[in-house]
């Protein structure tokens, strides 16, 4: 009975410090991940077999690149990010694997997105939030929105 007390004791005190060091602090690698970003544009939710060409500022990033979103979070495995790098040139990191350099892109930004052959044009202002968001509601019709917050999905 006594170890029983003890070990459940344990694994409570065990619990309470894996909660308190499971949540989110930020670290000095992401402060400065974000103190970098110019912006972030996401393929979200409701992507099923779906293509795009994706064009930012000119710079043709993807061509004819399935969009599924993840059954988990809601997320297509598309996302670009461009960074402010060194001697004025913009990093842009893409899928969080590859990485290119590019020329400084002007603001506002043009984004033309080429989205199961239609072929509409977007603009970033990232006064209106660093974070765009592309997603599909169940009708198929696509909405683009920014946002000075990260996007979440559930």
């Amino acid at each position: 009975m006594v170890f029983r007390i003890a070990f459940l004791f344990f694994v409570i005190l065990i619990g309470v410090r894996f909660d308190t060091y499971s949540q989110v602090r930020p670290t000095e690698r992401f402060k400065q991940w974000e103190k970098t970003l110019v912006f972030s544009l996401v393929m979200g939710d409701h992507f099923k077999n779906d293509s795009a060409d994706i064009f930012i500022g000119g710079n043709k990033f993807f061509t004819n690149v399935k969009l599924i979103s993840n059954p988990y979070d809601g997320c297509a495995d598309v996302i670009v990010d461009v960074h402010k790098g060194e001697k004025g040139l913009y990093r842009v990191g893409i899928f969080e694997r590859d990485s290119m350099t590019i020329q400084p892109l002007s603001e506002p930004v043009n984004v033309k997105l080429v989205f199961n052959g239609k072929v509409s044009e977007y603009i970033i202002d990232t006064k209106n939030g660093k974070y765009a968001l592309f997603e599909k509601d169940a009708s198929g019709q696509l909405y683009f929105r920014q946002s000075h917050r990260r996007p979440s999905f559930e």
